[in-house]
């Protein structure tokens, strides 16, 4: 069976989504409603700075953080 971009496009956008929401469990807060926005921004992130093909949790935990400091501008 061959796999195309948009499979591992999107199996790699449900991970990250998964380690997001993970960060929300361990920081004690409750989803926010903007959270695809959040997501979206992560994953977009991680796919221009990370190593797209070799990413962690770091990579997610450091897109989260530039979300952050990016509202704070």
């Amino acid at each position: 069976m061959k796999i195309t971009n948009n499979e591992i496009d999107a199996k790699k956008r449900d991970e990250i989504v998964e380690f997001v929401i993970d960060i929300f469990d361990r920081i004690g807060i409750q989803t926010p409603s903007n959270f695809q926005k959040i997501a979206e921004y992560i994953y977009w992130d991680v796919y221009y700075t990370g190593d797209w093909d070799n990413w962690d949790d770091v990579d997610v935990a450091f897109g989260f953080k530039r979300w952050i400091e990016n509202q704070a501008t």
